[in-house]
């Protein structure tokens, strides 16, 4: 494993360092490996969208003088970091969007909500908070208070 290519670049200015085809090649054929590490498959199984983000996010990190000194496998690392948090985000968005479009959920949290009390603040109040409360998605569940959470 040769050492990282990053650090030869810190002389560079901005705006070309990201354009180096070299610099390039080598951030995406690192990612493309944090990805096969974690996964086993190629990254080029993966969205086309997603992996272009994952990609400038990288490479928007070696623009930054703390990551230019870390060895390969350290980028390798911080890489993989970036694809685990990525994907728990995008998880967590597709769980979110399933609650959103869920018909019994949303009506049995606006039915819990209900229980509670008022859904709407008293006149003249301005909020932007309806509800203190985190409901689990559970039928019956009881809603907890988030400040004792």
């Amino acid at each position: 494993m040769h050492e990282s290519s990053v650090a030869k670049h810190h002389h560079v200015p901005r705006g070309s360092f990201a354009a180096d085809p070299e610099l390039r090649a080598h951030v995406t054929e690192l990612i493309h490996r944090a990805y096969f590490n974690l996964h086993g498959i190629p990254m080029a199984t993966t969205d086309h969208q997603w992996q272009a983000a994952v990609t400038a996010t990288a490479m928007q990190l070696c623009l930054d003088v703390r990551v230019q000194s870390l060895s390969t496998r350290e980028l390798i690392q911080m890489f993989e970091s970036i694809i685990r948090v990525s994907e728990e985000h995008l998880n967590e968005s597709k769980r979110h969007a399933a609650m959103a479009n869920n018909v019994f959920y949303l009506k049995e949290t606006a039915l819990d909500a209900l229980a509670l009390g008022p859904l709407l603040p008293p006149r003249g109040t301005v909020s932007t908070v309806i509800f203190n409360r985190t409901h689990r998605g559970r039928v019956g569940a009881v809603a907890l208070d988030e400040s004792a959470a």
